[in-house]
């Protein structure tokens, strides 16, 4: 089974979202960066011409998305990320967003992966309230209504953790939405840096699964493609994990 990525990168003042992942059924390695959900670019690469050389397998096939995931995470941080991303129209909304992607810094050595992955974004100092506010604003700004709700099935199971969805938003040009997931400790902390695991069950068909880490705000991104799901019979279980305390909520995904 092929994962993905998902590493947050703060650059000046933002918190840039780099998400990677393999979409099989088109054959096509894909990054995107995010800032506050709204997607300012992405790279595509086609592993099409790989399938039938001897020897390609799945562990070859991660490596490629690995080191593509690397590229954009090390672009964001030397400010140069333009020289990564496909070419497409900018709008000038979303010029704006990223500005700051462009002004010139220093080139930051390269780093492990590992590394990069495990380094925790920046604590902000924002009320948690501001923090909820400004997503929700976010997603709700998205250009596309990705006509899909998610509703809770039930409270959240376990100690010391709280979980809550976001409404979701359209992934534009793609058949997926983004669903925002705040988790806090409680007393309403952000939990920075807790790994987020989401099952996805539909009808009768094998369970999926999407990964996400939470940024400084507590906040995590899940990309969830509704190729193939019953949204008249799709659930959603997450299950977040931090500093050995853990919780679990069920969602419902349904057409909304």
């Amino acid at each position: 089974m092929i994962f993905g990525f998902n590493t947050d990168v703060k650059f000046g003042n933002t918190v840039y979202h780099v998400q990677s992942e393999a979409r099989n059924h088109e054959r096509l390695l894909q990054s995107q960066i995010f800032v506050k959900g709204r997607c300012i670019g992405k790279r595509a690469t086609s592993y099409a011409e790989r399938v039938d050389q001897a020897g390609f397998s799945e562990e070859q096939l991660h490596e490629l998305l690995k080191e593509q995931h690397r590229r954009l995470v090390e672009a964001v941080r030397a400010g140069r990320v333009e020289e990564e991303l496909d070419a497409e129209p900018i709008t000038p909304a979303v010029a704006a967003a990223a500005a700051p992607l462009v002004a010139a810094v220093p080139a930051a050595p390269s780093a492990a992966l590992d590394d990069v992955l495990a380094a925790p974004a920046a604590p902000s100092a924002a009320p948690l309230d501001d923090l909820a506010a400004e997503f929700a604003a976010a997603v709700a700004s998205k250009p596309a209504d990705p006509g899909v709700t998610v509703a809770s099935m039930s409270n959240v199971i376990g100690k010391g953790l709280s979980l809550e969805c976001l409404p979701p938003a359209a992934v534009p040009d793609s058949n997926a939405i983004l669903i925002c997931v705040r988790i806090t400790e409680e007393g309403g902390t952000p939990a920075s840096g807790a790994q987020l695991t989401c099952r996805i069950s539909s009808g009768q068909g094998p369970a999926s699964y999407a990964y996400a880490t939470s940024g400084g705000s507590g906040i995590a991104d899940l990309r969830i493609s509704l190729q193939g799901l019953n949204l008249a019979d799709t659930a959603l279980l997450l299950q977040a994990s931090y500093r050995g305390k853990s919780a679990s909520r069920k969602y419902a995904l349904r057409r909304g």
